[in-house]
């Protein structure tokens, strides 16, 4: 690592630290105690120095702050519970008492108003260092930079990464003067996050990066023009909640679990679903792939940034984890639906909270449906109850509220159907309709205006009697496109002409006679097709992509990993 070159702390304005006692931390790199204070941080070499300071009452706020030490310091650990314990006792031990002050008398006057004698507090000195200390920083490693933010727990600013990279943190904004020019200019592009009632904090590690910039030697002179401009962007500044939640909601999902860690604020913004709610207004949507290969456990993918994310395991009796499923996303949940030993089961996942709970069964439980979802609503349409008849029944749910609405029935009762919205309309396609096993060619379009179901001829591809599988459907750009594993083509739905045309091939892992194990969705602007293991030799899960609008198709593995079983379920979350 590149020494950090030490820049003269009498640049900086300085200023007495003043008002109440943030934080306290010891530092070990630096050899030193910090006390970071509202306006101002103090240093000191040692830590029997901290009792000189001239307020007693510092001494016992600390009392009631716990230390940082990231550095598992024994010494200050012991420290710390020993200031405490003397105050409990009342200070009687005079090693570790703080500084109280000595009263003496002005000139032996009376107070006129009180008729008491006049006095003046005498402190000793507070034992601060003489000069403020300077954390040796990192030189050029901010290129990974997602975002940084103020962490109103442990008052220091965090900077996050890309990837998997540790968080950086720092107390002191002097700090800053040690970052390469580079580091500098490109936390100058990024705003710092912060709540409204950390305004003045957040602002000074924005001010520091101003300054800081314009002193460093490095910076091209054009740059330095630029900055001056800008010289007043921190002054006043008060970012508040309404763009820190429009600055986060730009960001990919997948970084929102290490945002919430940072600390109980962000956790609670991230938790309360206000950030989803917003990037749905903005259309700010994010299409994730969740799918099962195990009856207990299911994991989600991110098509755009290649990201995987391993769903905590579902808490089932063995009726639910051994029945057959049915899976949806809506909104920020995933439902799944079976059967447990006591009849009908639904089990919700929450993106928000990362966890299973038990969610309301439907007025009339089904499975074998067929079933799609458009933002915090889903449709699910026909399917089988538990004495094996045919419904026409059809049922929305409600992600935000949790709950189900009866619906219109369909014109035909059909099972292994499938569900698609395109348009802002519901259509449920393909299927069976009676015992004799021969599938239906027609669909049928429901609109959620007039609430009233219309029969289209011929809109079934195939699939979904004599054993196959449901229709493989998917909806890309409000288009439909249907997977003939069969014949191993991709064909595309003409609105137009109301009729299938072939389009292209589907990758060769996606070979089957029936249509089972194989997963084919729309996922925003893609289609993609999720297939499990081809033989004994090939034991993994495969996903690949296409984007319509990029040209005629052409498939792209996007991910992979390692699975001994075929796809159980799949569902596309998009928030």
């Amino acid at each position: 690592m590149p020494e950090a070159a030490q820049v003269d702390y009498l640049w900086f304005e300085k200023v007495k630290p003043s008002g109440r006692i943030l934080c306290w931390m010891f530092v070990k790199e630096i050899h030193c105690v910090a006390i970071k204070r509202e306006f101002g941080i103090q240093y000191f070499r040692s830590l029997l120095s901290i009792l000189s300071l001239p307020l007693f009452y510092d001494v016992a706020a600390l009392t009631k702050i716990d230390l940082i030490n990231r550095s598992k310091y024994d010494g200050a650990t012991l420290f710390e519970r020993l200031i405490r314990m003397n105050k409990k006792s009342g200070w009687k031990d005079k090693s570790y008492k703080p500084q109280f002050p000595i009263y003496q008398q002005i000139n032996f006057t009376l107070d006129p108003a009180t008729n008491t004698g006049r006095y003046k507090l005498i402190y000793e000195p507070t034992k601060v260092v003489d000069k403020i200390p300077l954390m040796p920083m990192r030189q050029d490693f901010l290129g990974e930079m997602r975002l940084w933010c103020y962490d109103s727990d442990t008052h220091e600013a965090v900077i996050v990464f890309n990837g998997d990279q540790e968080n950086f943190r720092m107390l002191d904004p002097m700090w800053i003067v040690n970052l390469s020019a580079s580091d500098i200019n490109k936390l100058y592009r990024h705003d710092i996050f912060y709540e409204d009632k950390d305004a003045h904090q957040g602002n000074t590690f924005g001010q520091f990066i101003v300054r800081t910039t314009l002193k460093k030697e490095d910076i091209k002179t054009e740059d330095k023009v630029w900055l001056c401009k800008s010289i007043f962007r921190f002054r006043d500044l008060h970012i508040g909640c309404d763009l820190t939640m429009k600055s986060l909601m730009s960001l990919p999902r997948y970084n929102y679990a290490r945002i919430a860690s940072l600390n109980r604020s962000f956790r609670e913004l991230i938790r309360s679903g206000e950030l989803y709610r917003l990037r749905s207004v903005h259309q700010v949507i994010e299409h994730w792939v969740y799918f099962s290969c195990d009856p207990l456990k299911w994991e989600a993918f991110d098509p755009v940034n290649e990201k995987w994310m391993n769903l905590p395991m579902m808490d089932t009796d063995l009726g639910f984890q051994f029945s057959d499923k049915e899976s949806m996303a809506v909104g920020t949940d995933l439902l799944v639906i079976g059967n447990d030993m006591l009849g009908p089961g639904i089990y919700k996942y929450s993106f928000l909270t990362n966890s299973w709970s038990q969610g309301l069964p439907m007025n009339e439980p089904r499975w074998l449906l067929g079933s799609a979802s458009f933002k915090n609503i889903a449709i699910f349409a026909g399917g089988v109850d538990r004495n094996g008849k045919i419904m026409d029944a059809v049922e929305s749910y409600d992600s935000e509220t949790g709950t189900w609405k009866t619906l219109p029935s369909m014109i035909k009762p059909r099972k292994l159907g499938s569900g698609v919205f395109m348009d802002g309309k519901f259509y449920v396609i393909g299927g069976i309709s009676s015992s004799d096993s021969n599938p239906l060619t027609c669909g049928e379009e429901y609109d959620l205006d007039t609430q009233k179901w219309t029969e289209i001829p011929n809109m079934s591809p195939g699939g979904g009697g004599h054993g196959m599988a449901p229709p493989l459907l998917a909806v890309a750009s409000n288009e439909l496109y249907a997977a003939d594993c069969a014949a191993m083509e991709l064909k595309m739905y003409s609105k137009k002409n109301k009729e299938w045309v072939a389009i292209g091939r589907l990758p060769e892992i996606a070979h089957s006679r029936d249509g089972w194990g194989i997963a084919f969705r729309g996922c925003g602007n893609r289609v993609v097709i999720i297939c499990g293991p081809r033989d004994t030799q090939n034991r993994y899960i495969e996903i690949y992509s296409w984007v319509p609008s990029e040209g005629p198709p052409q498939w792209t593995r996007i991910g992979w990993k390692s699975s001994n079983n075929f796809v159980y379920n799949c569902a596309i979350m998009g928030c």
